[in-house]
């Protein structure tokens, strides 16, 4: 029975540099999410230096070279794309994303439905008024006070006719048209 090989110094730095460029590419996920305060600038210095030095070492076989290759080329896309959203988020085009936030901040999805109960939820009515005429272009066609008493009375007669204990309401688009659709549930 053959006993298998203790892994060499090199095979660790090696997976040593593998689990660094995973935590290189979360940091910089996490900075351009907004989750990380600073760009993981000194996390990447680290990995060009690892780089360097095993560039310098007579690796022993050449799948350690080619795993060595490999490592090189993934840090290389890395740098290549950390740098070029750096640069965006510094021009403005690529901002930042804010961080995500609470479910009680969270922005309403109307396209997937806002469900209406016997109480409609005001934050959801709002949602599906700012989505049909605020982003529309076509300027305001309805106060937001109407538009909630209309949805207040539609759920109230889709109610009366199926009997369902609430109505989900979303916004879609018909050939750049949007439109309000309610459906029981």
């Amino acid at each position: 029975m053959v006993e298998p090989e203790a892994p060499s110094e090199q095979d660790e730095a090696l997976q040593k540099l593998d689990l660094d460029l995973k935590r290189f590419k979360i940091d910089f996920e996490r900075f351009f999410s907004g989750n990380l305060a600073t760009p993981p600038d000194q996390l990447r210095q680290n990995i060009g230096k690892q780089i360097q030095y095993l560039r310098m070492e007579r690796l022993k076989s050449v799948a350690l070279r080619f795993k060595l290759n490999t490592l090189e080329a993934r840090f290389n896309t890395l740098c290549v794309q950390f740098n070029r959203r750096l640069r965006e988020q510094e021009e403005g085009g690529g901002a930042r994303e804010t961080p995500i936030p609470s479910p009680r901040e969270r922005k309403i999805d109307t396209s997937h439905g806002v469900v209406i109960a016997e109480s409609p939820d005001e934050k959801a009515v709002r949602a599906l008024y700012d989505d049909l005429y605020g982003g529309s272009g076509r300027g305001k066609k309805a106060d937001f006070d109407s538009f909630q008493g209309y949805i207040e009375k539609q759920a109230a007669q889709i109610r009366s006719k199926t009997g369902c204990s609430q109505v989900r309401f979303r916004i879609t688009s018909d050939d750049g048209t949007l439109k309000l659709k309610a459906k029981p549930e």
